[in-house]
């Protein structure tokens, strides 16, 4: 986002007005207003922890003006204006405001960059102990070369050596290009147990770079950190069977690597993960997600009909006013399961109240909503 106090952006076109826009926060300065001028002299003495608070504030107030711009459309703000108001002895009011417009870089200011492409794995395969979540292609424009880097999530505790995995892509054209045997000797696995490899040299042509829509990683092989080399069966490989569109919600909701919605199978339970669970097992004998009330809730159900599924609801939710709104739309919700009326709703009510004393609180009951429906 591009911020200016002026009216001119330069190396930049201003194609579109969007409108004007304010955002506002207040500060209690607490003890600082309320001393006595022969204890503090404000207009001799320079308060740094004042200053702070106030720059606290205008910073909460800039942020909230950049939110606000993205929602609208603009990428840039124009003759930004920062006012002060007080309130009371002890609160005031910080104001900033400005034009929200959208700016087009100009041709000629426009330098060479790399181009990347990352494009969510489609495949995942039930007898590794990690999934390859998303690929990254990188197109460096200076040696017109192109390579890719994959990410995922590990489960196991031993280090993953290396990779060879096959690649299938599939052009906007439904035409399909395989690469074989493409190794990764460098593999990473954080804290958070999320996987990155290094970036491996592919041969494809650029032409098939802009054209790339799916694509699907297929793990053949891996080495163990006890050098031990894993052969990987293609019978256990899998498809997500879900569009892109409900994969980002499901992902949303429960977890990066979730692959669906957690479901009752032949046998027993399939977790987000995809990992095939028995009845007895209450614990995912991969990724150690628990078989909680509310998802023994789904997985009783005869599909989805009587299960309130937060991804599914969750942009009306964000297109309403307040948390009024949100409770209102929520007791309409024809769902009879039980962690729904339970729990979710009666929390959601309490942000109803506090809108009376705090005015809006449609974000908080929005963060609430997503920490109820979290995996964990």
């Amino acid at each position: 986002m591009i911020l200016t106090s002026g009216y001119n952006l330069e190396g930049y076109d201003i194609v579109s007005y969007i409108g004007y826009e304010s955002a506002r926060a207040v500060i209690g300065t607490g003890f600082f207003s309320s001393l006595d001028a022969s204890v503090s002299d404000f207009f001799g003495v320079r308060s740094n922890m004042y200053e702070d608070k106030l720059d606290l504030a205008e910073k909460a107030a800039r942020e909230q003006l950049i939110r606000k711009a993205k929602h609208m459309g603009g990428n840039a703000i124009i003759g930004i204006d920062v006012d002060y108001t007080t309130f009371t002895a002890d609160l005031m009011g910080v104001i900033v405001g400005g034009t929200i417009v959208k700016a087009q870089e100009r041709e000629e200011m426009k330098m060479p960059k790399n181009e990347s492409r990352q494009i969510c794995n489609l495949d995942y395969n039930l007898s590794v102990p990690f999934r390859i979540l998303d690929s990254l292609f990188l197109y460096d424009t200076d040696t017109e070369k192109l390579s890719i880097s994959l990410s995922g999530k590990s489960y196991c505790h031993d280090a993953i050596k290396g990779l060879k995995v096959r690649v299938v892509i599939e052009t906007i054209f439904q035409e399909t290009v395989e690469i074989p045997n493409i190794t990764f000797g460098d593999v990473c696995v954080n804290e958070e147990k999320e996987l990155s490899t290094e970036y491996c040299r592919i041969k494809m042509e650029y032409e098939l770079f802009k054209m790339l829509k799916d694509v699907s990683v297929q793990v053949t092989k891996f080495v163990t950190k006890q050098d031990e080399i894993v052969e990987v069966s293609p019978a256990q490989n899998r498809r997500i069977d879900i569009t892109k569109e409900e994969l980002e919600n499901v992902r949303k909701f429960y977890g990066r690597d979730a692959i669906g919605r957690i479901y009752k199978s032949d046998s027993g339970w399939v977790c987000y993960c995809g990992m095939e669970n028995s009845e007895e097992e209450k614990v995912c004998r991969l990724c150690k997600r628990e078989l909680n009330a509310k998802a023994s809730a789904q997985i009783n159900t005869d599909g989805y009909a009587e299960t309130f599924l937060l991804e599914e609801h969750f942009d009306a939710i964000s297109a309403l006013k307040n948390a009024k709104a949100i409770c209102e739309y929520l007791e309409t919700s024809n769902y009879s399961d039980q962690y729904f009326r339970t729990t979710v709703l009666p929390e959601i009510k309490k942000y109803e109240r506090y809108e009376r004393m705090y005015g809006s609180m449609k974000e908080s009951a929005i963060v609430k909503l997503k920490e109820l429906y979290a995996h964990n």
